[in-house]
């Protein structure tokens, strides 16, 4: 098994899109279907998708699976936390969610009052990826405890809000999205090497990619991450429920 830094699969990411070659519009556009495939084999139409997505790329994916859900008749909301410029494949699938018209999108900010959300909704966590090496602060990080006091089930792109892609040494856990799957491309983040962790499960292989889950029943997993994190300061104690499902796009 391979494990990057964070900066490093940034730069398997720009080799794939130089030598492969693809856009990097495209390439989020790849990653999204893998997303949205995953979804729709896990949960049902009835169940409203509640979409969470910041100003970057990770973004970008939210809102590029918001559309791609939307598409095979899921309730979807979609909300854009606006803390900071969009990237340039963040914006395209903002526009790309505009014209298709099919999601309530709607541009929230720190004079907004929050959202309510149902227990019977899926959230979908799009709001800072593996890029993120400062605590978060300010409209965000009120946004991450409200997703975490009022939600039944989350899943997290790439990595949860909140979470550094490698040292968690001075990080603060109440500001990091606790989710109960994180859908990770490529390779595994650092964070998100937990040794010995029993209830591995594998899922067979798809002809475009590989991909592997990750589980563990919520207690087991608990106790391991809570002893690892007081051991090694790395991965927080407060997101016991991290199922790391990862493929390599092709």
């Amino acid at each position: 098994m391979k494990i990057f830094e964070a900066s490093r699969v940034r730069e398997i990411d720009q080799y794939t899109i130089i030598h492969e070659p693809v856009e990097s519009i495209d390439l989020m556009e790849r990653a999204a279907t893998r997303l949205t495939g995953w979804y729709v084999r896990h949960f049902k139409t009835n169940r409203k998708v509640v979409i969470f997505a910041g100003p970057g790329n990770n973004g970008g994916d939210a809102m590029a699976m918001a559309r791609m859900l939307a598409e095979r008749q899921f309730r979807v909301d979609c909300y854009i936390l606006a803390f900071g410029m969009l990237s340039e494949n963040c914006a395209t699938n903002r526009d790309r969610l505009l014209s298709q018209g099919k999601v309530d999108l709607v541009e929230i900010s720190d004079e907004d009052p929050l959202l309510t959300i149902n227990p019977e909704d899926v959230v979908v966590d799009g709001i800072f990826g593996s890029g993120l090496s400062r605590k978060v602060t300010g409209f965000p990080a009120r946004v991450i405890r409200h997703i975490n006091d009022h939600s039944g089930r989350v899943i997290a792109i790439d990595i949860p809000s909140g979470l550094f892609g490698e040292d968690n040494t001075g990080n603060d856990y109440n500001h990091v999205i606790r989710a109960d799957y994180t859908l990770s491309f490529q390779l595994r983040h650092p964070d998100q090497t937990i040794p010995g962790l029993p209830h591995i499960q594998y899922f067979p292989q798809e002809k475009e990619c590989s991909r592997q889950a990750y589980c563990s029943l919520q207690s087991l997993l608990y106790k391991a991450v809570a002893h690892l994190s007081r051991l090694l300061n790395r991965i927080p104690d407060t997101v016991p429920n991290i199922v790391h499902y990862d493929y390599h796009l092709r």
